[in-house]
């Protein structure tokens, strides 16, 4: 069973279009669509944003389906050089950040996970989805995936976000689905496509652009269902 985290309803709604036999379930405001892409079983979670619901409902995933691996997908603010809208980001890692006092103002810090500050994402999943997104011939790159509960959209924010983390985008949920994932052995991915440049004009090129990196994000998620190989059935 894979097990798909998406935040929003137009996230999931694209996903989900590719899936059939399907079934519905909600359990703690988080609602669940089972079913196959091609011949793999898979679970979608719509969680809502941010990091608390992201971890809820990949845990949910875990114990009620048995998803392994876990897959987050959706948009998200680029930060990497050169960046275009709707290129697509494959995790190799994630990292949550905060802030701390610094000079009379705040500046970006690490948050600690149980292990460490940064997790790496699965390297099959990583090869898989750069499979899918050369048959779907998408632009994409792989890197680093930033995660805080708000909204990028600031120049000089991004520019230290990118300079102390070396990421390619920041998004809101990303980084909880990973340590959630990783607690419990699990294999994940995060896959995001550039709806913005995290900066002052971002709600004009996110709505302008979001249609297009959401089908890149979710089309790769289906891709990904479709070179993989294991199924291996509810465990609700």
């Amino acid at each position: 069973m894979i097990g798909f985290v998406a935040a929003m309803e137009e996230e999931a709604a694209a996903f989900a279009r590719w899936m059939t036999d399907t079934s519905t379930f909600a359990k703690g405001g988080i609602d669940f669509v089972t079913g196959k892409v091609g011949s793999s079983d898979v679970t979608l979670a719509a969680v809502g944003l941010g990091k608390v619901n992201a971890a809820m409902g990949t845990q949910m995933l875990i114990d009620c389906y048995g998803a392994d691996p876990v897959i987050s997908f959706g948009v998200a603010g680029g930060i990497g050089e050169g960046l275009a809208f709707g290129e697509l980001v494959i995790s190799t890692d994630a990292a949550a950040y905060g802030f701390e006092p610094d000079k009379g103002g705040l500046k970006p810090v690490d948050v600690p996970f149980m292990n460490g500050t940064v997790y790496p994402a699965d390297g099959e999943l990583i090869a898989d989805a750069v499979r899918g997104a050369q048959k779907l011939k998408l632009k994409y790159r792989k890197g680093r995936v930033l995660t805080d509960d708000r909204v990028v959209a600031d120049s000089r924010l991004k520019a230290a976000l990118r300079q102390h983390f070396k990421a390619e985008c920041v998004e809101m949920e990303g980084a909880a689905v990973a340590q959630t994932a990783q607690a419990n052995g699990v294999a994940w991915l995060i896959l995001r496509g550039i709806s913005d440049l995290a900066d002052e004009n971002m709600q004009g090129t996110y709505d302008q652009h979001y249609t297009k990196a959401i089908e890149a994000a979710a089309g790769a998620a289906v891709a990904v269902c479709l070179v993989q190989n294991t199924s291996k059935g509810c465990q609700a």
